[in-house]
């Protein structure tokens, strides 16, 4: 039978992964690069939306791990602005190659360039 002392030391180890666990759900939350990563990792799909998912979406891989109609899925949120924005991260596109060019022009536009880009770097 544990003694006290032995109680008390589980209580405390307890308490400190409670407390853990705590500091990571807050840096999860705050950090959603870091969510993407971990939920990736666990081999979890999630799908995140709006200026979250134009910070988060890297079209190459998405190209590699999806097909077409999921690639336009994760782009069909957002607005020009945030696709745009995207396609400069990833330099895909320059502000000349985007000008004038509306939501659904911009998805073609990243995803020809993504999977083309993607086709690439894997020959």
């Amino acid at each position: 039978m544990p003694d006290e002392n032995t109680a008390e030391a589980d209580q405390d180890a307890f308490g400190k992964l409670d407390r853990f666990f705590e500091e990571l759900r807050l840096e999860i939350h705050a950090n959603p690069q870091l969510a993407a990563r971990l939920v990736k990792a666990i081999g979890a799909e999630v799908t995140f939306e709006g200026t979250l998912a134009a910070k988060l979406v890297n079209p190459r891989e998405l190209a590699l791990s999806s097909d077409e109609a999921g690639f336009r899925a994760a782009f069909a949120a957002m607005t020009s602005a945030e696709i745009k924005m995207v396609l400069k991260a990833h330099n895909l596109a320059s502000a000349v190659d985007m000008k004038g060019l509306k939501a659904p022009e911009l998805i073609d536009m990243a995803y020809r360039r993504a999977v083309a880009k993607a086709a690439e770097r894997n020959t």
